[in-house]
């Protein structure tokens, strides 16, 4: 079967790597003039399954205005009269109560495990000699000075197999040293230490995974964004771009945030909003005291990690931003870098960056066939999770295009989920 997968992102990569595994002849099109040039060119680098609960929690909106006037706000929102973001918002609100949370806490929990294990099998596969900055040193969440942790969440995953341990701040030094002075500072009310999770470079791991790609049945187009998705009699037949048209067997769309728009077309509005996040990249001499271990700054929302001779630090969230590169909020996360670790010469270009995560509102991807349409298939909205999920979600959705059934629970990841039918022409039944 020739299959079509549109969009170059780390989505893409992996749903092109796991349909050649099935055997099947692939065509990557990719709108940018390189793979994993949007979202995840610059992300955080965490494979943070410890950390994938979805923002849509109890508490986050109120949180989401709290400090939203500072440079150094986790969360802003900008109200726009743009109908689909108020859509989202209402959504977003349903889906942030406790009743919700946890089901959609657990789910995204089995999906972090599955897509860890997937990516594990394809590193066993490739060898030794694939690299890609990545570390497996797990994930610190600093908790505040002040701050409180979830023990309920805790509890979850130890029960679920997720290694996972409270760490008092003398602790937290000791596993990483380059903490000591935040430490001795008081800075942190403790940590959470997720052992199993990982870290690297995405943009380096989807450049570098394409290349052992079989030539024999795959192919790739840079700069050829898909203008429409071609479908007659309820069934795909390929896609439109500027230049040519592309025939298909099956057609997968995880073009991230540009998903909602290639498939309004076909009746079938998505739920997908992008929201903006920010990242620097600072470079590191040998010998800087700068963190071994991947870590997540709960206070300000930042991520922090070592990707060889880089020290990548990623986050806030902005709702209804434009896509500049604001000097204030650069400026904070430069602040807080330094805040955390005071010996740490930082240069003055950090290779600011912007990207938009394709976040839905319950924070759980869609992923799954479109209805009414045979053969076209979605894996897109994974938000901040995308490089968590995307060995695991490329896996689910080549094993749905190949007619296999997929190794885990796919309930609640589907497009006919009920979040998704409040935005959608037709019924998705």
């Amino acid at each position: 079967m020739h299959i079509i997968v549109v969009g170059g992102g780390i989505i893409g990569a992996t749903t092109a790597h796991a349909c050649l595994r099935h055997g099947h002849e692939v065509t990557l099109l990719e709108a940018g003039d390189v793979l994993v040039g949007a979202t995840s060119f610059a992300n955080g680098g965490q494979i943070a399954v410890s950390e994938s609960a979805p923002w849509s929690q109890p508490g986050l909106p109120m949180k989401m205005l709290a400090r939203s006037w500072r440079a150094d706000a986790p969360f802003r929102l900008r109200l726009r009269a743009d109908p689909a973001q108020w859509r989202w918002l209402l959504a977003f609100l349903a889906n942030s109560r406790a009743s919700t949370h946890h089901a959609a806490r657990m789910r995204n929990l089995m999906l972090g495990r599955y897509s860890l294990t997937c990516l594990q099998r394809t590193r066993a596969q490739l060898g030794n000699e694939f690299a890609y900055d990545d570390s497996q040193k797990g994930i610190l969440q600093l908790v505040p000075a002040g701050g409180s942790i979830d023990l309920d969440h805790i509890r979850d995953q130890t029960a679920r197999g997720v290694p996972v341990s409270w760490l008092g701040p003398q602790e937290i030094a000791a596993v990483e040293p380059a903490l000591a002075a935040a430490v001795e500072n008081g800075l942190f009310a403790g940590a959470v230490w997720g052992k199993a999770d990982e870290s690297g470079d995405a943009h380096l791991f989807a450049q570098r995974l394409v290349e052992t790609f079989p030539r024999a049945r795959f192919s790739q187009h840079r700069n050829m964004p898909v203008t429409r998705i071609i479908s007659a009699d309820g069934q795909v037949s390929g896609v439109l771009s500027a230049e040519r048209r592309f025939d298909a067997d099956a057609v997968i769309v995880a073009a991230g945030v540009h998903t909602r728009d290639l498939l309004a077309p076909l009746g079938v509005k998505l739920p997908i909003y992008g929201v903006k996040g920010y990242s620097i990249t600072v470079p590191l001499d040998a010998g800087a005291p700068a963190p071994e271990i991947s870590l997540t700054d709960l206070k300000n929302r930042l991520v922090f990690s070592r990707l060889g001779n880089r020290l990548r630090v990623a986050g806030f969230a902005e709702i209804g931003a434009r896509a500049d590169i604001a000097p204030a909020r650069v400026a904070a996360i430069r602040a807080r870098v330094g805040e955390l670790f005071p010996g740490l010469p930082l240069v003055d270009e950090l290779s600011p960056w912007v990207g938009f995560r394709p976040m839905t509102p319950d924070g759980a991807p869609l992923i799954g066939p479109v209805p009414h349409i045979a053969g076209l298939y979605v894996n897109s909205g994974h938000g901040p999770l995308g490089w968590t999920f995307s060995h695991g979600a490329a896996q689910i959705i080549a094993d749905l295009a190949s007619g296999i059934t997929p190794e885990i629970d796919i309930g609640g990841l589907g497009v006919t989920r009920a979040m998704a039918r409040l935005f959608s022409k037709r019924s998705l039944t």
